[in-house]
């Protein structure tokens, strides 16, 4: 695939999609780029390959970027010695999946 699953299904600006917002990017895009609707066929092949890249990747872990996978943040500013458990994470540094 040329192009990343996030800028096909125009989901860039989500940090961690659900599948309902693929899910509903793909039904919005589709009803474009169907060949029956005057798309193409190439064009709803980039689509659909596009949603399947994008549901794979809910199954598998992700990084957590609050904490870049370190599973702690600086308390009150990056030179303070103290350390606290990320939110995001649950200290793991790694989230898994997003919510549907």
């Amino acid at each position: 695939m040329s192009q990343d699953w996030q800028v096909v299904l125009e989901l860039q600006d989500l940090l961690l999609p659900a599948r309902g917002d693929i899910e509903g990017a793909y039904r919005r895009l589709a009803r474009v780029r169907h060949p029956d609707l005057g798309g193409t066929a190439e064009a709803m092949a980039e689509l659909s390959q596009a949603r399947a890249e994008a549901l794979a990747w809910l199954e598998g872990p992700h990084i957590c970027q609050e904490c870049a996978g370190k599973g702690y943040a600086p308390l009150g500013g990056g030179f303070s010695p103290a350390r606290v458990r990320c939110q995001t994470c649950a200290g793991t540094g790694v989230i898994k999946g997003a919510a549907s």
